[in-house]
């Protein structure tokens, strides 16, 4: 936010009301002859605007303790939990793709079926695309 105000009279006395106590504001006020201008800047280390992209279900993930170090991040569970299978499967070397229903929209879960040491899946994945042999536009991956 900036507000410029010139005032072309004698003035006494300038003062600025900050109704957001959040904001850091400086005032500049400068005199030339009987003309003052008061500039008033609002400024703020994070300006709380969101980072771009993140898509529908997504979650705003801090990534260190520095302020604004954020960005947007998919939870595993929170999809398996709102897919439909639409019973569209293909077989790959390593694993199946199975096709997923999710807020109108289409997306891949791939599961290998080679199994780690304790018993899971080596990769269990949500993909964007799938064009029949690759899967493209990792989504998240369990674990």
């Amino acid at each position: 936010m900036s507000v410029v105000v010139e005032i072309s009279q004698q003035i006494q006395e300038v003062s600025v009301e900050i109704s957001d106590a959040n904001q850091d504001i400086s005032v500049e006020v400068q005199n030339t002859s009987q003309e003052v201008t008061v500039e008033v800047n609002a400024s703020s280390s994070n300006d709380g605007s969101l980072p771009s992209g993140g898509r529908k279900r997504s979650l705003l993930t801090k990534l260190s303790n520095s302020d604004g170090d954020q960005n947007w991040r998919v939870g595993f569970f929170d999809l398996i939990f709102a897919i439909e299978y639409t019973g569209q499967t293909t077989t790959l070397t390593n694993g199946v793709v199975d096709e997923c229903s999710i807020d109108g929209g289409t997306i891949y879960r791939y599961v290998d079926n080679r199994n780690n040491s304790r018993g899971y899946s080596i990769e269990d994945s949500f993909y964007e695309n799938f064009d029949g042999t690759t899967l493209t536009g990792l989504i998240v991956t369990r674990g």
